[in-house]
């Protein structure tokens, strides 16, 4: 797209294209941060309850009603993946149409 820009000049459609690529690029990565920090921290919260269900510190129920709680932060991931997905299909679709 920027050789397409830089031989026949940059169209609107081109630079809505463009730029929405790129934002779905940093979205993504941006859903790739929070994923790895989001599982990690559930990941190492999960271990300590395991460990104290292990030395005997709290009853099954107790862990499972602990960790049915953990709250869902995944929504806003799965928010950051649909607009990084919309961002990249109108960047491909504005190109197209820059090209036409």
């Amino acid at each position: 797209m920027l050789s397409y820009a830089a031989s026949k000049g940059p169209s609107c459609y081109l630079k809505i294209g463009l730029g929405a690529f790129s934002l779905g690029l940093v979205l993504i990565i941006l859903f790739g941060v929070f994923l790895l920090y989001w599982e990690e921290n559930h990941f190492i919260k999960f271990r300590r309850d395991v460990d104290k269900l292990y030395r005997r510190e709290t009853d099954w129920l107790e862990f499972l009603n602990r960790e049915a709680k953990r709250p869902d932060k995944y929504r806003s991931c799965e928010i950051l993946a649909w607009l990084s997905g919309i961002c990249g299909v109108t960047g491909v679709i504005m190109a197209v149409l820059a090209i036409v």
